[in-house]
């Protein structure tokens, strides 16, 4: 059995744990699996979804294997740019040369505050897609709802929409023996930093500057939190002045096939503070207690629709001021309010167990297709 698996490979290790958590999972039911990597980027962004190019490149996939497997990770992106108007390299011509079963797995729907979402010519490809695919299922982060107010405001096939599914984002799950036990007492702290100054309109809008131009947050950062990035792209802006990782240690850890050895060092970890959405994921996933901070809808979404939002900072409509104020008393009560850290615990348990389940049952079903 071949399965060509479509994402975003070596470049953090959010997408990373995402696309090699649903292989090893369908491989402990699926015996003398051959997976292949097709990168996303390297493949297909560096020739912006040429038509001509991506159906060349599709065809010899299908042709060479047996199932073509999408995801995990964000992926349902708009791009004018492209060929295919869309970040994922698929339209109607390009879809008619894959003659193997699709099965797309625990995708998101990656949006920006104020930013443009999903035009209608890019949610027309998305819905062939959907279509053609044996399972299309998306991640727990608000994707499902926001996938369906899409199909409100175009218009489009409901029951087509009754065959999309959820499953939990895959950085969540992690085998018993890999999370951390509980701790008494907050030592290691580390935090997790977001920062590319690729759009400052973007940058605006998930209020970064609130964090990491902070005076106060930096001092409290600086003396008792290590950086941990998460993408290249974190070593943009310098916050703590201990490091867990440094750039060249970096290059070989955020390699996709060595996620669960750069994950290793959460075992360590005792508190996450972190801006990327993965490093709440994770750290939930991993077990350790987590304070989140809602610089776009997929992390407050999640928080929201699992009860988080006591240890969540939510920046929007708010003032530096008041960003500065919360952080400084979750910090405070993590660490020195033990009915408060115990609290994170108990409600974490709850939904890792429940969202084990789901994600369980997504994989089955998976595997139903493959076998």
């Amino acid at each position: 059995m071949k399965i060509a698996q479509l994402g975003c490979f070596d470049r953090n290790f959010g997408d990373s744990i995402a696309l090699m958590n649903p292989r090893r999972s369908i491989n402990k039911n699926i015996n003398n699996i051959e997976w292949s990597s097709v990168d996303l980027v390297a493949r297909f962004h560096n020739v912006r979804n040429s038509v001509s190019i991506c159906r060349k490149i599709l065809s010899e996939i299908s042709e060479k294997n047996d199932i073509f497997f999408i995801g995990g990770a964000g992926l349902i992106e708009d791009e004018k740019r492209f060929g295919t108007g869309w970040k994922l390299p698929f339209d109607k011509k390009i879809l008619s040369d894959i003659k193997i079963p699709i099965i797309v797995f625990g995708v998101g729907l990656n949006f920006h505050r104020r930013q443009v979402s999903l035009r209608e010519p890019s949610f027309e490809k998305l819905c062939l897609l959907i279509d053609q695919s044996e399972i299309f299922s998306v991640r727990n982060d608000g994707s499902y709802e926001n996938l369906h107010g899409f199909f409100k405001k175009y218009k489009g096939d409901m029951s087509l929409f009754d065959k999309v599914q959820v499953v939990p984002d895959a950085g969540l799950i992690f085998e018993p023996e890999e999370q951390n036990n509980r701790v008494t007492e907050i030592r290691n702290k580390v935090f997790n930093p977001a920062w590319s100054n690729k759009s400052i309109l973007r940058e605006d809008s998930r209020k970064l500057h609130f964090i990491l131009n902070n005076p106060k947050i930096k001092e409290v950062l600086n003396k008792e939190y290590s950086f941990y990035p998460h993408t290249s792209k974190d070593f943009n802006k310098k916050v703590c002045k201990n490091y867990r990782l440094d750039k060249e240690m970096f290059k070989h850890y955020s390699k996709t096939e060595n996620i669960y050895e750069a994950l290793s060092f959460y075992d360590t970890f005792h508190l996450m503070f972190g801006l990327h959405a993965h490093a709440q994921l994770i750290s939930i996933g991993k077990n350790v207690p987590c304070i989140s901070y809602s610089s776009v809808d997929k992390i407050s979404d999640f928080v929201k629709k699992y009860n988080l939002e006591e240890f969540n900072i939510e920046p929007e409509g708010k003032t530096e001021k008041d960003v500065t104020k919360e952080f400084l008393q979750l910090n405070d009560r993590f660490t020195n309010d033990a009915d408060f850290l115990n609290s994170w615990y108990n409600k974490r348990d709850v939904m890792v167990k429940k969202l084990h389940s789901e994600y369980d049952e997504g994989i089955n079903n998976v595997c139903n297709i493959i076998k």
